[in-house]
């Protein structure tokens, strides 16, 4: 069963959230104390798969933007920020702190359903378990969802978001080609458009940096996808697969 925190003041709104949530069956682990909330959070006692945060808590001096920035700052965690402000000022600056998603209150529950389907489609790929680490980690492939870092050998380098979750889908084909309408649809939550370059681009950007690391790098497959391999240089031409 899948597990949402709901961070809010307002404990008649949690109450029937954790209500209609438990109905749909998920799990709602509710705090109405932000410093309570991110304790709890940050000592790993749960894994939440959607955080929902109140923009403002009544009795404390944190916001909705403090507590979501340190969430996203720690956790790989997608986050939804609630308000009864509609106002884009409020809007934008919720985004801007590291949410993923704005509703405004009162809003429709299969409204929030949707979105947080969506989010969960965005974020699956970056909540795969993965196998043990192979022993000899000096030469596997290692990456740090936390600090959004690869690492190989004795280098590493720096991966937005977007780079890190798709170096994750790569590596979970397993040295297959992992077609470009799942590339698509597990980093930008719809459809493939052809006419779309996104994919191209980032895979770019992506095989640009694994390039520094030096042994790794990223083959297309035409009108396929792509697939994470050992570079040529590296002396070995076969399907990478062993990521720690």
């Amino acid at each position: 069963m899948k597990t949402v925190c709901a961070i809010d003041s307002d404990k008649a709104y949690t109450s029937l959230l954790g209500y209609q949530l438990k109905k749909n069956h998920y799990t709602c682990v509710v705090y109405d104390n932000p410093g309570t909330a991110v304790k709890s959070l940050m000592s790993k006692k749960f894994d939440p798969n959607i955080v929902i945060i109140n923009y403002t808590f009544s009795g404390s001096n944190k916001t909705g933007l403090d507590l979501c920035r340190t969430i996203k700052s720690e956790m790989k965690v997608p986050v939804i920020m609630v308000s009864d402000k509609s106002d884009t000022e409020t809007i934008v600056s919720c985004l801007d702190a590291g949410a993923d998603d704005y509703l405004t209150k009162p809003y429709q529950f299969e409204e929030l359903l949707a979105r947080m389907r969506a989010l969960e489609r965005v974020y699956a790929p970056l909540m795969l378990v993965y196998p043990p680490q192979a022993s000899d980690q000096k030469n596997t492939l290692q990456l740090n969802a936390l600090n959004l870092v690869a690492r190989y050998q004795e280098r590493q380098v720096k991966l937005t978001d977007k780079e890190h979750a798709l170096a994750e889908i790569l590596w979970a084909g397993q040295g297959s080609v992992v077609p470009r309408e799942r590339l698509y649809r597990a980093l930008y939550g719809c459809s493939y458009d052809p006419a779309h370059r996104a994919i191209d681009v980032l895979v770019g950007r992506l095989k640009a940096k694994l390039a520094q690391l030096g042994g790794i790098s990223i083959r297309a497959s035409r009108g396929k996808g792509y697939m994470l391999y050992m570079s040529e240089e590296a002396g070995n031409d076969q399907a990478y697969s062993n990521v720690g």
